[in-house]
């Protein structure tokens, strides 16, 4: 009788790991493909950016977060390369699908659950899009970078928006928080 009960709870925690398993997986995959797209963009050779994806994805960063049994801050990381790629200068800031491919990106990200890869990769995209954007003559290259930065923001906002369906239940509860 006992191992009947037990047996639909091992199999339930074994599903669970294997379904954890493929989506770290899955995370880590398109966190290489997104270096390796970064890399073809910035004009370096094709094996040059696959031994930056691979060195990215082995470093002890992501692999002693996923040993220390952190996958979903693993998860997080992984859309750092496709969020620093659509922040690259040759990006169209005008493009409605671009801005929509970044917001969801950016969505995705702070839906993996910690918030704190979403600030600090936020903040990475604006160092990103200013060192990307200022040229000799400044004044000439500040309508560029208001545009690009005015695509980030409605990009955040956008996320936000897409953010909002899950955070907004938790709002009865944060002034019950201790921080």
């Amino acid at each position: 009788v006992s191992v009947a009960g037990v047996l639909p709870f091992v199999g339930l925690r074994l599903w669970r790991v294997r379904w954890l398993a493929l989506c770290s997986g899955v995370e880590n995959v398109m966190g290489g493909f997104g270096l390796r797209e970064w890399g073809r963009d910035v004009v370096m050779t094709l094996w040059v950016s696959v031994l930056i994806a691979f060195s990215f994805l082995a470093s002890i960063a992501l692999t002693g977060r996923m040993f220390a049994g952190q996958f979903l801050y693993v998860c997080a990381t992984c859309y750092l390369p496709w969020l620093l790629w659509m922040s690259l200068p040759g990006a169209d800031p005008t493009n409605r699908r671009q801005v929509a491919t970044h917001a969801a990106f950016l969505a995705l990200q702070f839906l993996c659950g910690h918030p704190q890869i979403f600030w600090l990769s936020g903040l990475a995209q604006v160092v990103f899009i200013f060192g990307g954007g200022m040229k000799s003559p400044t004044r000439m290259s500040l309508p560029a970078l208001g545009r690009r930065l005015g695509a980030f923001a409605l990009a955040g906002l956008l996320a936000l928006g897409v953010v909002a369906v899950v955070l907004l239940p938790f709002v009865e509860i944060i002034p019950q928080g201790n921080r």
